[in-house]
């Protein structure tokens, strides 16, 4: 018992100046008066996806309510945003079909978010109390449910098989990702699958976005998903680099605690203790995959325009 006590203020001491300066990286890197200047560029784009995605079913007063509620809370829409900007960098004007289809991607993402929830037993979700703390986790469930039939029907007003089939198998994935996760609790991956496993809870979703516009608009698919791959890699490597910081609520490392070993885990060889070396690696893939999107937007033929300029920021927030 001893010996395990000084093994943990062992970790805590050799971590404690680390998360410090991690905890002020966070507050200046992707603090929301920046992104907030990001999202001015798209916000009347926004405003017409909130419209879409807070109205109501009059299914009852209570679930109307707390739907309009949780969608009512600050979000970052970060895949809207990101897509918005790219088509708009390109010069497509942005037309309702778009914004059907990013309402689809948000409400999506939203319906994950509600069944995550209800895994993690969490209480709150963007300071509000979730529906199976409301409620219970049975109606989170069906909540999460009932919004991917709204995504659905979206989907299906686009009146397009490709889409659709984008979409059918994006699901796919992000099911797959999550059941992987499950099984491979407590496990050491490989840096390989780790990524693999990236790509299919988080990455996928900005893909679908991307491809399924490309569509749309007649432009290059494999371009566009190439961008999104890396952007959504990257977007999940920072975000479980973050999860090392206590914030938000949430406790430091709560993914270790729950046997889910990310990438600064991997990269420490499983050592909690050399944490701070792995984190470190970790912030080196981050950046190569945010280099990846720098790379790809460098061999696209942009007007300069204010879009473009806030793509680059947009990566550059990324940063850790």
């Amino acid at each position: 018992m001893i010996r395990m006590f000084l093994s943990y203020l062992k970790l805590l001491i050799s971590n404690f100046f680390y998360l410090l300066f991690s905890c002020y990286n966070l507050a200046i890197m992707f603090d929301n008066s920046s992104y907030d200047n990001i999202k001015n560029f798209v916000q009347s784009e926004l405003n017409k996806i909130d419209n879409f995605i807070s109205c109501r079913e009059n299914i009852s007063a209570d679930f109307d309510y707390s739907m309009a509620e949780y969608f009512s809370a600050p979000s970052k829409k970060i895949r809207s945003v990101l897509a918005i900007l790219f088509f708009k960098a390109l010069g497509f004007d942005i037309c309702d079909s778009f914004i059907k289809l990013l309402s689809a991607v948000e409400i999506i993402h939203n319906a994950t978010l509600i069944h995550d929830d209800v895994i993690d037993k969490s209480d709150l979700r963007r300071g509000i109390e979730t529906f199976n703390s409301k409620f219970d986790n049975s109606l989170a469930v069906i909540a999460g449910d009932y919004l991917l039939s709204r995504a659905l029907r979206l989907l299906l007003s686009l009146d397009n098989y490709n889409i659709l089939n984008i979409f059918s198998d994006t699901i796919e994935k992000m099911c797959v990702g999550e059941i992987s996760q499950y099984f491979n609790k407590f496990k050491l991956l490989s840096i390989d699958d780790y990524i693999e496993k990236s790509r299919s809870k988080t990455a996928v979703l900005f893909c679908a976005a991307f491809e399924s516009a490309s569509i749309l608009y007649g432009f290059n698919r494999s371009l566009a998903f190439d961008f999104a791959n890396n952007f959504g890699i990257a977007f999940q490597i920072r975000d479980d680099i973050l999860n090392f910081v206590e914030f938000e609520n949430k406790p430091a490392a709560n993914d270790y605690a729950d046997g889910i070993y990310t990438a600064p885990v991997i990269f420490a060889e499983g050592n909690i203790e050399n944490i701070s070396i792995g984190i470190e690696k970790a912030k080196q893939l981050l950046d190569n995959y945010l280099c990846c999107c720098h790379n790809i937007l460098a061999g696209i033929e942009f007007n300069d325009n204010i879009y473009k300029n806030a793509l680059l920021n947009l990566l550059e927030l990324l940063k850790l």
